[in-house]
């Protein structure tokens, strides 16, 4: 009997430890082909500028990945400032998040081997899909890493569980505002059903008690940090309405099989599960009181948060992890009928395989699905920091090689300016390559006006004058635009006045030179 029960151990170790490293690699695998500047380093050199006490909405501008860039200088801390590291933070959130899901499943009384294949699934389309620490997949699995412990709290009523929930909404909230905010808002609004029929009320003071902890580490955080509170509110929380406001607009104007032929292989499973849960609960009704609808529930509220927030985004679809995580829940409430739930692996299998030539052989997240990653070059080329990263993007799909030559030629440039200097780059891995600090009044430069206010929005005032104050503050000597990468030079034209700066050029670089305090 002892021996029995070593072997069922010794079996669930090795599931573990093989889903964690299935899933940690072939993130790692997929994450190292291709480059789109601006997403594959999203958080690299904020991360690093965190480093070295260049802190988000003080020094730089941010309208969301406050605590992603926070996690990003803590690896960097660690693991040192190298691609490695970076790569090694995505690929463990794709561990951990696969592990919590897999243990999901194997205490709902998923079949084990159903629950290591759905979880494969999951992982080969959760964070694969970006590769890289990226501001939405994060906010998703921080959002999801909540939603699991709520299951499990439900499941086994641990009160560690009900502790931690609070604690991943809160992160995923600070790492980006939605989805967490639709989905908070959907749970406040169905979940007390919950607690009223089960009559623990002891669980709301539990949350509440949990939440206000960490409202007060957030605070004392921005203390200890000397941030500005009205900064952080301003930047964070009222600045990102004025973008949702315009996207809710457009919203309007989405045509109904538009929606359905994008997300078909969501919208599938999405709507068997909704459909078997009602079912449930009709052929029995005293069943709305159990733990099981409430969990079919909650899934069911996470994925239409997720739809939601992918909806309003300008992002490549990311979502599509959602489709095996339904289809595995779908298994679990149709547990008693063994053939439709083995169509449904099936099923989900080629969905998931097509998703994933598509996705992570193609790396179509990062516009590159019809570039020949075959001309990739070692971007150790361009600094040794970058060392197993192949490079090859989608502006230089042919030559890969003199894109590298014109990066180290900017960055040779810039370095041997020894006065204050500022680079408005989408190339967000440079400051960290030289050592120095180029002042980025931006984390991003997307000119859409979701990284910044634009003229004509009501903050670009605000803007305009944290702009000048990091030119004034840092005595910045010159601005530096890098050639052809489609930044306007409204960027400085519109927040700088005119009699501040002169404009030159030379073969790569527009550059402003300061003359005097604006």
């Amino acid at each position: 009997m002892i021996s029995f029960k070593k072997k069922i151990f010794n079996l669930n170790f090795f599931i573990v430890f093989f889903i964690f490293f299935f899933s940690f690699l072939i993130n790692s695998y997929y994450a190292s082909t291709g480059v789109f500047p601006i997403d594959t380093f999203a958080h690299y050199d904020s991360g690093y500028r965190i480093l070295n006490n260049q802190y988000p909405t003080r020094e730089y501008w941010i309208t969301s990945g406050i605590f992603i860039d926070f996690l990003e200088s803590i690896f960097f801390r660690l693991m040192g400032v190298t691609w490695a590291t970076h790569l090694f933070h995505s690929s463990i959130i794709n561990g951990f998040i696969s592990i919590t899901f897999y243990f999901v499943l194997i205490n709902l009384n998923l079949n084990k081997y159903y629950s290591l294949i759905y979880t494969l699934y999951f992982s080969i389309l959760a964070y694969t899909i970006s590769g890289t620490p990226f501001v939405d997949h994060h906010a998703a699995f921080l959002l999801l890493f909540g939603v699991f412990f709520l299951i499990l709290a439900i499941i086994k009523n641990n009160f560690f569980c009900w502790i931690v929930v609070p604690w991943f909404f809160g992160f995923s909230l600070i790492t980006k505002q939605v989805p967490a905010a639709y989905f908070i808002i959907l749970l406040v609004s169905v979940f007390p059903l919950y607690f009223s029929f089960k009559k623990n009320f002891k669980i709301y003071f539990v949350i509440l008690v949990s939440t206000i902890f960490f409202i007060l580490f957030c605070l004392f955080l921005i203390k200890k940090l000397n941030l500005d509170l009205d900064a952080v509110y301003l930047q964070y929380f009222l600045y990102p309405q004025s973008i949702g406001a315009d996207r809710l607009e457009n919203l309007k104007k989405l045509k109904f099989a538009h929606f359905i032929n994008h997300y078909k292989f969501i919208l599938f499973p999405l709507f068997i599960l909704l459909i078997a849960t009602i079912k449930y609960i009709y052929k029995n009704f005293i069943l709305l009181k159990s733990k099981n609808t409430f969990i079919y529930v909650l899934i069911i509220l996470y994925s239409l948060a997720l739809l939601f927030h992918q909806l309003l985004t300008k992002n490549q679809i990311y979502i599509y992890f959602l489709s095996p995580l339904l289809f595995a829940f779908v298994n679990i409430l149709l547990m008693n009928k063994k053939k439709i739930n083995f169509f449904f692996l099936i099923l989900s299998f080629f969905i998931v395989f097509k998703l994933h030539l598509e996705y992570n052989e193609k790396r179509k997240f990062h516009d590159l699905r019809d570039v020949n990653l075959n001309k990739s070059n070692k971007a150790e080329l361009i600094d040794n920091s970058l060392k197993g990263l192949n490079w090859i993007t989608l502006y230089y799909r042919d030559s890969p090689s003199l894109e590298i030559k014109r990066l180290r030629n900017v960055m040779d440039f810039i370095s041997k300016e020894k006065n204050p200097k500022m680079l408005i780059t989408h190339y967000l891995f440079i400051s960290s390559v030289l050592k120095q600090n180029l002042h980025s009044p931006s984390k991003f430069y997307t000119l859409d006006g979701v990284s910044f206010p634009l003229k004509g929005n009501k903050y670009y005032k605000d803007y305009k004058i944290f702009f000048t104050n990091i030119v004034n503050k840092n005595k910045i000597n010159f601005i530096y635009l890098i050639k052809n990468e489609g930044i306007s030079d409204l960027v400085v034209y519109d927040y700088l006045d005119n009699n501040c700066f002169i404009k030159q050029e030379n073969k790569d670089l527009i550059i402003f030179k300061i003359l005097k305090k604006c």
